[in-house]
């Protein structure tokens, strides 16, 4: 914060008539009379936080104009009277008249609205807050009469700012001091604030501004009565953050940039967000030490300790598992009352104790062993989860007497301020909870702390420690000292894992260690903290010598250009909602910029920092690109206790081409992209980008070629295959799978077009990305032209996708809700829970639960569990022991969308770890809200990624990641056939059966059309017949055992032909069983030339040559003619020739030689019609869908052997 030299004086004079104002008030001269803790009025360390409050109140008046905002901060350990602090300043300050105090939770802002009224007051100077002053001195009578009122509701002294109150607010804005004491949440819906666009809040709905304004200001429209109470909520001279150990969330710093006045910050334990977010400096900073708040006696010493060991004969009949004796191996809630059972025993009188445990489940397992192992004793427990409407809720009381139960019941609780005036609840000694009772309790007689289960992090271990450190009574020798015992459960998250005991002990040496540095070196803490990155930025080299070349140094820089970045060839595509049309400025400028901002706003949820837009140059390409610098802050993920901050520079690139935005974020897209209205392009727009290649002898520059597939499959079966990965070096003709017909390509990768060249290019289809690789990254005015050339690609609709994308199950428009109401779902957790191994820790997930979850990947019945039939439906299904609930989401958008959303609450629970939150009705739902780590949503997770497939109430189409499809079988599958119409005169495969005159034995056997072909006899553009006049050697291995027909080798095109023949004198159609047996033989073949081949031994029969006798030709006793032909035809002449032992060396050699293409003829007659076949394809005839999967299974098979499947059949 700057202020004027000339301002000064002023500041000191602003200064000094604040703080001599003070000294009229009995409570502020009692505490100066030199004792530390005086009886009555403030204690020294609130009397210095005051004063640094109204130092920086009369500096901020006089900060220059264009100086950045800036808040205090006071650090004050619980218990040593942060309360007195705001108090003063809310109630008696002369600096302060209007005063906004903001708390994270509603059950403190009615603790602070009767601390500030009468609870301080009474016991600091025995007075009472209201008609807007203090009143001191008074007798117990009039305190006891105006505290009554007060929580009568008859004085309101201090306002809540919630709807039934905001009519009274508004009246008394005119007073002389007004105090208003709020949540952030409520703020937020008085200010209309929204939750930044990060994918956190997926599924989160826009809540609409408080609509109870209307009529509080005659003749104002409602509108008009909002905006002037928000004016009013601003108009404020002070906001004060009570943040108490919980972690600041972004939406508290929305809530304060929006007020725009001072504030001022109390935290016990500050951390980086505190500074991040509210902007502080380090200039106004107070820190009570924890030490000596200790030694002067504030707040209680904090020992730990173990579990009390019982001695001999105290608990008779029972084992002690203390002083070091084994526990068992499963630690259980029985275990944990069974070694504190000692400790329970030697409670001193009238001292009280929390334990702390992870779950719900968990506390009610300790109440009822409490009850049963402790002699009948009854625990409070208080959990937000418990409702006290259904007997089901206490079904783990079973076994107990009715009286017994309703005993327990009753001391079942979902917030704490519902134990008041509850005897049976006051009277307990032992209160269990999870996280209610790390706030919001004011009791002293809280003296132990036992942890079943492990806290969630240092700053909550110090939060849930402060409930048992007030000390309100130096003399009782009970009082002195907090006690926190662990349990000896073992955190069993690696191999030698710390119990609980010793992992707190642990967090809380370090955090003594912290406030020792922070005490010894409070200028630097403080400022070291808060101005890391400035520092970085000044000992920055303004130009150094790296790679070879001299180069500034970019800290330095305040406001790049855009010169100063290069991005890499990559971006995820989206289409804007209600943008049809492709054109330069098909969308605007105004949405490109509000994209930009909640982009930055998002941002803030991350571990980023320095955000800052970058200027774009002159230039029109420039208008269509939004860029974004940040720095990404993280610790070394290789250090256990330590930190070494590691920068990285980031760059988030928002590109306009056309109908479609790109977007690249190097650290990760962090965007909410429901909530900003981008979409997924259709699947067809993105198949453009590997666009269909005309053939031709020459490929042009721009030929695709894919290289890699994978793809998800649409049946959800349990037997269904869930994803497949394949790569070759071309699979732009071998086939994919068997079931790639009922499959959809989630990604691909290969060489796509790139106007008119190509490039090597990654095309996630599930996700909407693209990456071309470059040998280095592009200039910005580079990668737009990338970006406008891709959008052009997809846009185009005379650009036809690959034919590989036919084979797969065809996409459908999205369903209306009647036909997209769900039938069956398959749960993708596997691929979603697999992928974030690394990140489990970081999503607060429990590793062994979601084991247990991905146990359950099976298909799961849909059903309407609305029992009334004219009701609206509630689908849901059954996922193990957990009720999902199912919604079908449908928008008539532009283009239209459907998407699916489960919700399960239990299933959230289930895999979370037993120290982390699971939500919670905040506004701010970040992973650091409530103070605590917070468990990631999973089903929140899935929505976001639709992680599952649904089989839809329309027959046939199946939803998965986003889109709808139609399983199919395409015409793609029937390249294999080949029509020869020189097959329609074959009555023989090779003339020993059915053939009458040997003279027809060429044009009437399949093997006499193959003698033909080689000896050069015309073709008739048959592609077998051409391949074999290629080769250079054909051998004929026809013989009992052969394993081929023929063999064919082209040494020129680098390929081995395996001919099978097989004729019939029947009418050609599609039928599988026709087929079987020369298909059988044709598999058996991938022996010798699949990817697994083995070498055969030399056939004896290739001594001689192939012969066979025409049986049918004439009638015995006549001689029978046969024809003869030689076994091996080579067209290459060698000195000396070639032996049949040769040729069988050169063609296992051809067969092992990877550079050699295998391909497996069936040449057919009389068996199949490449016409009938191609009827199938549009039959629903079951024979014909035999047929299909017949050769669909057939193909598939040789494609996985890495050979070429041919059938050459009649027309």
């Amino acid at each position: 914060m700057t202020v004027p030299a000339g301002d000064l004086p002023k500041v000191a004079k602003e200064y000094e008539t604040a703080m001599a104002a003070l000294d009229r008030h009995k409570f502020w001269s009692a505490g100066a009379k030199g004792k530390y803790r005086p009886q009555k009025g403030l204690w020294t360390p609130q009397r210095r936080a005051v004063a640094l409050a109204h130092a920086y109140l009369a500096a901020r008046k006089y900060a220059a104009a264009d100086a950045p905002r800036e808040a205090a901060l006071i650090k004050m350990p619980t218990g040593t009277g942060k309360t007195g602090v705001i108090a003063t300043l809310a109630c008696v300050s002369p600096l302060v008249k209007k005063v906004l105090i903001l708390t994270p939770r509603n059950g403190l802002v009615h603790q602070m609205k009767h601390d500030l009224s009468f609870r301080f007051w009474s016991r600091s100077v025995g007075g009472v807050y209201h008609t807007c002053k203090l009143h001191e001195s008074l007798k117990p009578d009039e305190i006891e009469k105006l505290t009554t009122s007060i929580k009568g509701g008859k004085l309101s002294p201090v306002r809540v700012l919630a709807s039934e109150e905001y009519e009274k607010i508004w009246k008394e804005r005119h007073q002389d001091r007004q105090i208003l004491v709020s949540t952030f949440n409520a703020l937020h819906l008085v200010l209309g604030i929204q939750a930044p666009p990060h994918r956190s809040m997926y599924g989160k709905e826009p809540r609409p501004v408080a609509t109870s304004f209307h009529g509080l200001e005659p003749g104002k429209s409602a509108d008009e009565c909002i905006k002037a109470f928000q004016d009013l909520l601003k108009s404020v001279d002070l906001v004060i953050v009570d943040e108490g150990h919980h972690e600041p969330a972004y939406s508290w710093a929305q809530a304060v940039r929006a007020i725009g006045k001072p504030t001022i910050i109390f935290s016990a334990t500050p951390y980086r967000n505190d500074y991040k977010y509210f902007e502080i400096d380090g200039n106004f900073v107070f820190n009570l030490p924890w030490q000596e708040a200790v030694d002067q006696e504030l707040i209680r010493k904090v020992q730990f300790a173990a579990p009390i060991v019982a001695t001999s004969g105290s608990l008779p009949g029972r084992k002690s598992h203390g002083g070091g004796a084994a526990m068992p191996k499963i630690y259980t809630p029985n275990s944990f009352v069974d070694e504190f059972a000692e400790t329970l025993r030697q409670l001193p009188k009238g001292k009280k104790v929390i334990v702390h445990a992870g779950t719900f489940a968990t506390l009610k397992a300790l109440q009822r062993a409490f009850f049963i192992q402790r002699s009948k004793e009854a625990a409070v427990l208080i959990h937000d989860a418990f409702e006290g409407k259904t007997e089901l809720e206490c079904k783990d009381l079973d076994g107990l007497s009715a009286l017994q139960k309703a005993q327990l019941k009753e001391l079942r609780f979902n917030q704490v301020h519902k134990t008041e005036g509850n005897v049976a609840a006051q009277s307990a000694r032992v209160w269990l909870h999870q996280f209610k009772l790390m706030e919001g309790i004011d009791d002293s007689t809280f003296i132990e702390i036992w942890l079943y289960d492990g806290l969630g992090n240092a700053r909550q271990v110090v939060q849930q420690i402060g409930r048992a450190i007030r000390r309100p009574d130096l003399k009782d020798p009970t009082d002195q000292v907090a006690t926190i015992r662990g349990s000896s459960k073992r955190l069993d998250r690696y191999e030698g894992a710390p119990t609980v005991a010793e992992q707190t002990q642990r967090r809380w040496k370090e955090y003594l260690e912290y406030e020792e540095y922070a005490a010894k070196r409070s200028d630097v803490a403080f400022i070291a903290e808060t101005q890391l990155l400035a520092s970085v930025k000044r000992t920055a080299p303004a130009v150094q010598y790296i790679a070879g070349e001299f180069k500034g140094g970019h800290l330095l820089d305040q406001n790049p250009s855009m010169a100063a970045f290069v991005l890499p060839r990559r971006a995820v595509v989206c289409r804007v909602e209600e943008v049809e049309r492709h054109e330069s400025k098909a969308i605007s400028d105004k949405f490109l910029n509000e994209l930009q901002t909640a982009s930055c706003e998002a941002m803030q949820l991350e571990e980023r920092f320095d955000i800052a837009t970058v200027t774009a140059p002159a230039g029109d390409i420039y208008k269509d690109i939004r860029l974004i610098r940040y720095l990404a802050w993280g610790n070394s993920p290789y250090l256990a206790s330590h930190h070494i901050p590691e920068w990285r520079l980031g760059v988030m690139a928002i590109v306009r081409s056309g109908r479609y935005i790109f977007l690249l974020d190097t650290e990760g897209i962090c965007i909410d992209y429901d909530r900003l209205k981008l979409l997924s392009p259709e699947p067809d727009e993105l198949k453009r980008l590997f666009a269909h290649s005309n053939p031709g002898t020459t490929p042009p520059a721009n030929a695709t070629r894919i290289v890699e597939a994978v793809a998800s499959g649409l049946d959800t079966s349990e037997l269904g295959l869930r994803s497949l990965s394949v790569r070759k070096h071309a699979l732009d003709d071998g086939y994919f799978d068997l079931a790639e017909s009922s499959q959809v390509p989630t990604s691909v990768r290969g060489f796509g077009q790139l106007g008119t060249k190509s490039a090597r290019r990654r095309l996630s289809l599930s996700r909407s990305s693209v990456a071309d690789a470059t040998s280095k990254p592009l200039a910005v005015k580079d990668y737009v032209l990338w970006a406008r050339i891709v959008g052009n690609t997809m846009a185009d609709e005379l650009i036809k996708p690959h034919g590989f994308f036919d084979r797969f199950a065809s996409e459908v428009a999205p369903l209306d809700e009647k036909k997209g109401a769900p039938m069956s779902i398959l749960l993708d957790l596997w691929e979603l829970l697999d992928t974030a191994t690394e990140t489990q820790d970081e999503r607060a997930w429990d590793p062994e639960k979601v084991k247990q979850v991905l146990l359950l990947d099976t298909c799961c019945e849909i059903t309407n569990r609305n029992t009334d039939p004219a009701g609206h439906p509630r689908y849901a299904f059954d996922f193990g022991s957990y009720e999902v609930e199912i919604k079908y989401i449908y928008k008539a958008a532009i283009p239209p969308t459907g998407r699916y959303a489960i919700s399960c609450p239990d299933l959230n629970q289930a895999v979370a770890e037993a120290d982390a939150a699971t939500g919670g009705s905040e506004v701010e739902a970040d992973n650091t809200a409530f103070g605590r780590q917070m468990s990631v949503s999973l089903t929140r997770l899935i929505n976001q990624e639709q992680s599952f497939r649904v089989v839809t109430s329309e027959p046939g189409v199946v939803y998965s990641k986003s889109h709808f499809y139609k399983p199919r079988i395409d015409k793609a599958l029937m390249s294999i056939l080949e029509p020869c119409k020189a097959v329609d005169l074959v009555l023989s495969e090779k003339g020993d059966t059915r053939l009458k005159s040997v003279t027809d034995w060429d044009s009437q056997t399949l093997f006499g059309l193959v003698y033909g072909w080689i000896s050069g006899a015309p073709t008739g553009k048959v592609q077998l017949a051409e391949d074999l006049q290629k080769c250079t050697t054909v051998i004929c291995d026809d013989r009992n055992r052969e394993t081929a027909d023929f063999y064919g080798i082209d040494p020129v095109a680098r390929r081995v032909l395996m001919i099978h023949g097989k004729a019939l004198t029947e009418t050609p159609n599609a039928s599988a069983r026709r087929l079987q047996d020369v298909t059988r033989q044709a598999l058996a073949s991938l022996a010798f030339a699949g990817s697994s081949r083995r070498p055969f031994s030399y056939p004896t029969a290739w001594d001689s040559e192939w012969s066979v006798d025409i049986q049918d030709a004439v009638k015995p006793p006549l001689a029978i003619p046969s024809i003869t032909k030689p076994r091996i035809m080579t067209k290459t002449a060698t000195s000396p020739p070639l032996k049949p032992r040769d040729h069988h060396a050169n063609l296992l050699k051809a067969l092992s030689d990877p550079t050699y293409t295998k391909e497996i003829v069936m040449f057919t007659g009389g068996l199949l019609s490449e016409k009938k076949a191609q009827e199938t394809l549009d039959s629903k005839n079951s024979l014909s869908l035999q047929f299909l999967y017949f050769l669909a299974a057939v193909r598939s098979t040789f494609d996985r052997a890495g050979v070429r499947f041919r059938i050459v059949c009649n027309e």
